[in-house]
């Protein structure tokens, strides 16, 4: 299971402080390599000329590396459990062969 843009923007809107949930941030996209995230650009956000506020691009800049942080933790927990499910899988598989190879020489056994 990898992490959703569905999935994303719910953590976003519930997680998130309400100040950074006011950005209206909305996420696209994710990917392997990355996320896209989108704000709007609207008066609240910009200085005089338009010009878009430090503060808005960092938190802008803080919620995509959580994102980020989020999906990567995903990831390695899938592996993991991914790597567990492997272990147990090879364990069988020997519990498995320890039984043919028993019954093998109880076949043998009876031959004798």
């Amino acid at each position: 299971m990898s992490l959703t843009p569905k999935d994303a923007q719910t953590i976003f809107d519930q997680g998130f402080a309400p100040w950074v949930r006011a950005l209206d941030l909305s996420i696209t996209a994710i990917s392997p390599t990355g996320a896209t995230l989108e704000m709007p650009i609207t008066p609240d956000l910009t200085r005089m000329g338009d010009v878009l506020s430090g503060q808005a691009l960092a938190a802008l800049a803080d919620a995509h590396a959580e994102i980020a942080r989020l999906r990567e933790e995903l990831e390695e927990a899938q592996a993991q459990t991914n790597s567990a499910a492997d272990d147990r899988a090879t364990s069988d598989s020997s519990i498995s062969s320890s039984g043919s190879c028993c019954s093998d020489f109880a076949n043998a056994s009876s031959d004798l």
